[in-house]
């Protein structure tokens, strides 16, 4: 009997960066990337900047249309709402840091309602459930070996100089299923289909 080879895609559903609040972002970044050695952190390229809702791991492509449907039924009725960049932060935390992200400020409740309504819906696609609550975020660099506890305090140091008081708020109205291909390079995203809020 051949083994039969079935399609999977890499997935994901988020809210896109708008290029406004990523220009602010990474010119702070920037500022402080140099004052950071540079094998410490992989930084996450800005065009991949994104506020993940739900994520997939691999799905056969022959659901996608069903994701699609309950993606777009989700969305129903959901009104565009506002966001603001926040603060800085690590996962786990800063001692032992693995993931380096911004927080989201604003309209939060009408975002943790998106999120709840559309995990819900897409459930029987997601291979695991995150084990902490949902925290809306941006990943914009994760730490390639986690380093002694002095490196550690002066890149939270380093963080804690960047200044986003002049950030915008932003008008959240598309969300977006997504596809993730992995390469020795690092990872490219793909936008497979889109809803609009209200």
């Amino acid at each position: 009997m051949k083994n039969i080879q079935l399609d999977v895609i890499r997935s994901f559903i988020s809210i896109p960066c708008p290029k406004a609040v990523a220009d602010l972002l990474k010119f702070e970044l920037t500022r402080i990337k140099n004052r950071i050695p540079p094998q410490i952190i992989r930084w996450t390229p800005v065009e991949q900047w994104h506020l993940t809702l739900v994520f997939f791991g691999d799905v056969f492509a022959s659901e996608l249309e069903k994701i699609q449907s309950a993606l777009t039924e989700a969305c129903k009725g959901q009104k565009s709402f506002e966001l603001k960049l926040g603060d800085f932060g690590a996962f786990p935390d800063w001692k032992k840091p693995k993931v380096l992200w911004i927080g989201l400020n604003g309209e939060i409740p009408k975002l943790l309602q998106l999120q709840t309504n559309i995990a819900s819906a897409v459930h029987n696609w997601i291979q695991k459930p995150e084990g902490r609550p949902f925290q809306a975020h941006l990943t914009v660099g994760r730490i390639k070996n986690v380093p002694d506890p002095g490196t550690c305090q002066k890149i939270q140091q380093r963080f804690s100089e960047i200044n986003l008081k002049s950030s915008q708020p932003w008008i959240v109205s598309e969300v977006r299923l997504m596809k993730s291909i992995l390469s020795p390079a690092g990872a490219e995203h793909f936008v497979l289909y889109s809803v609009n809020l209200s």
